[in-house]
């Protein structure tokens, strides 16, 4: 794309830095998330495509309740993960190019 790797490379950083902060406090998943994010000229997130997705909640992992007891990890753990995902990748902000670029992110939960 437009972009140089130059350019979007300390800004995905952010972006990485902000999602795994987000995702460290979501239920213990596993599996791979490949996404591919819609830059315009402007520097704006577009869209977002998700390539590839087997993610899912982690066997047996327990996370703690509000009580603090150890739970199950509710059902929505999935959705819970993906829009922690979208929402980090939504806000960013690329610097202006010449034209839009795709930009592909893997996310590989262990």
């Amino acid at each position: 794309g437009a972009l140089s790797e130059e350019a979007a490379t300390p800004i995905l950083n952010d972006m990485m830095n902000n999602a795994i902060e987000e995702l460290s406090i979501m239920p213990p998943a596993m599996g791979i998330l490949t996404v591919r994010i819609h830059v315009t000229a402007e520097g704006v997130v577009e869209s977002l495509d998700w390539l590839s997705d087997t993610l899912v909640p982690r066997p047996g992992a327990k996370v703690p309740a509000l009580d603090g007891q150890c739970v199950e990890p509710p059902e929505d753990a999935r959705f819970l993960i993906l829009e922690a995902i979208w929402k980090s990748i939504a806000e960013v902000q690329f610097p202006e190019a010449n034209g839009g670029t795709n930009i592909t992110v893997p996310f590989i939960f262990e």
